[in-house]
């Protein structure tokens, strides 16, 4: 299993109380709402599931039964675990995955930039074969468009890189999938007058540095992505 204790440095920089986790609510709300399956019984899998917070909402707020987790962090898996959530233990998701399938919705939120090459284009291909017909991959990944992708990159040392809406739209095209949409993270208004005050700040700094983007780049810096983190949903292809 992984000899990082991972979940320590996790918990550190999130707060992990009831509160603290319900603060994910509203965005897993906004980014989730249209990829949800209708039918509350289908099979989900959150791979790389960390302490569960996505599937404490997926069946505590969401209603959804047959949502699993996996994770090779004994310390994150004992939490989520604590939660009454079904995850896993695992120490090679490719061998798990070729012994399961039907997999209507994947999320890979933060993980695949974990994993040191060839291994990430493998469990692509793994994550493909495991899918139901017409099933929806979601990932969330570092954006190394942004001003901070190389805090991102080098904040703990499991981190092996950043994407661009570009080499993401290669490794997902490259392993089957289809219907590939890649997106900046999207923003939640705060409602607080402090929180009203980091958005307006937010939203300046963003413009500025989209104006260099533009200068830098020409017509394609009109469109690059500038959030923190990169969005992709896509679709399994058949053969």
């Amino acid at each position: 299993m992984s000899t990082i204790p991972y979940f320590e440095h996790y918990a550190r920089m999130n707060d992990l109380s009831p509160t603290g986790r319900a603060c994910y609510w509203p965005m897993y709300d906004l980014i989730f709402s249209d990829i949800l399956p209708r039918d509350r019984s289908a099979q989900i899998l959150d791979i790389g599931c960390g302490a569960g917070l996505f599937l404490e909402w997926l069946s505590g707020q969401k209603g959804y039964s047959n949502a699993i987790g996996i994770d090779r962090d004994p310390g994150q898996v004992s939490f989520a675990r604590s939660l009454g959530l079904n995850v896993d233990l695992i120490e090679d998701p490719s061998v798990w995955l070729s012994e399961r399938g039907g997999f209507e919705l994947v999320v890979m939120s933060d993980v695949l930039e974990h994993i040191a090459s060839p291994g990430d284009i493998a469990l692509l291909h793994s994550v493909h074969s495991a899918m139901s017909s017409g099933g929806t991959l979601f990932l969330k990944v570092p954006n190394a468009n942004s001003t901070f992708a190389g805090r991102f990159r080098y904040i703990d040392s499991t981190h092996h890189r950043s994407y661009t809406e570009d080499s993401l739209m290669h490794d997902l095209s490259a392993t089957g999938f289809q219907k590939v949409e890649i997106s900046a993270e999207p923003l939640i208004v705060p409602r607080s007058l402090p929180g009203l005050c980091r958005f307006a700040l937010l939203l300046c700094v963003r413009g500025l540095r989209r104006l260099e983007a533009i200068g830098e780049f020409g017509r394609p810096g009109f469109g690059f992505p500038l959030s923190l983190n990169l969005i992709a949903t896509c679709c399994r292809g058949e053969p």
